[in-house]
């Protein structure tokens, strides 16, 4: 009998330490979270030496926002982020003075969004290199020439609006499945932040950017 005693506590032993190494979907999160408390360090906002000004910044700070209000983000799901767009121009036809901006928005959240630990895909990946004189092209945003198999499970994108001293920014991780909304961000990136203070004009109560 102490013999069978001893095999039991032995294999009650190793199966709690091999379930310890296996993190659950809630524990993934929280260790994601983890880089983000405000206890903590943040490797995103002390070790880039960004300036608060700067898009980047903001751009951390929307990350910053989803993790934290994330509901059962799956961490082994693949996450594409696409270009922000004018929030009254959904059809995809943007104003020429923004287009550059979402673009730029959505290089830095994808930028972000991959340091915070979550399994982005680059969707404009290319299928081939394509090699020329002076380059060596591997992304592309025409259709033929992109991977249609990729497998995302979250889109990470949002639209924007121009307000008199700024953008406001609303951004959202949705289920590709589903459609629901799995985290939510928003804040108000001031103007000097997209484009340097001195090109800034102001006309009829809009901004604009002046020439270089």
């Amino acid at each position: 009998m102490p013999k069978y005693k001893s095999l039991f506590c032995i294999i009650v032993v190793s199966t709690q330490m091999l379930s310890g190494c296996e993190l659950t979907r809630e524990e993934q999160h929280g260790l994601m979270l983890s880089k983000y408390s405000p206890g903590r360090s943040s490797m995103l906002v002390k070790n880039t030496n960004q300036p608060a000004q700067s898009l980047h910044f903001y751009s951390e700070q929307l990350i910053r926002q989803l993790l934290i209000t994330a509901n059962s983000l799956d961490t082994k799901k693949n996450l594409a982020v696409g270009t922000f767009i004018p929030v009254n121009h959904l059809d995809g036809n943007l104003l020429p003075q923004t287009d550059t901006f979402g673009q730029q928005l959505q290089e830095s959240l994808q930028t972000f969004a991959t340091q915070a630990g979550l399994r982005v895909v680059e969707i404009k990946t290319t299928q081939q290199i394509h090699l020329s004189d002076y380059q060596d092209r591997m992304l592309s945003r025409t259709v033929e020439e992109l991977d249609e198999s990729l497998n995302i499970g979250y889109f990470l994108t949002g639209t924007f609006s121009q307000q008199q001293d700024g953008m406001m920014i609303n951004a959202r991780i949705i289920d590709t499945d589903t459609k629901q909304i799995l985290a939510a961000a928003t804040d108000l990136i001031p103007a000097d932040a997209i484009w340097h203070a001195g090109k800034i004009q102001q006309t009829n109560n809009r901004l604009s950017r002046g020439s270089y």
